[in-house]
C-alpha cells in the first residue's frame, strides 16, 4: 500500500490561478457563475450555470498553451503551484517519486 501526504495546494477556478484568489473569491461571496447556452438538438437549447476559467495573457506560457489541452493545463497550472506551495524544486532527491 503506497503513503500519500499532501504538502501543498494547487488550483485553477473561476475567480482566478491560484488558492489565493479561490479563498478571497469565496470569502467576497461574489459570484464568479454565468449562465452558458448549450444546444440540446437543431431547435432546442437549454441554459446551465457555469463557472469559466479565465486566463489572463501573461498566465499562460506560448509553449504550453499550443501543447496541451485547456484541462491538461489546469492540471499542470495546479501541480506547479501545489509544488511551490510544498517548496518542492527538482533538486529534491524524491522529485522523481512525485505523482
Amino acid at each position: 500500500m503506497s503513503k500519500v501526504a499532501i504538502t501543498g495546494m494547487g488550483c485553477m477556478s473561476p475567480y482566478g490561478v491560484g488558492t489565493n484568489k479561490l479563498i478571497k473569491g469565496i470569502e467576497s461571496n461574489k459570484d464568479c457563475f454565468t449562465n452558458y447556452s448549450i444546444k440540446i438538438n437543431t431547435t432546442e437549447y437549454s441554459n446551465y450555470p457555469v463557472g469559466l476559467v479565465v486566463l489572463e495573457d501573461e498566465e499562460i506560457e506560448s509553449a504550453m498553451k499550443s501543447q496541451l489541452t485547456p484541462l491538461s493545463y489546469y492540471a499542470y497550472t495546479s501541480s506547479i503551484e501545489a509544488l511551490n506551495n510544498a517548496n518542492i524544486t527538482k533538486e529534491d532527491t524524491f522529485y522523481s517519486d512525485i505523482g
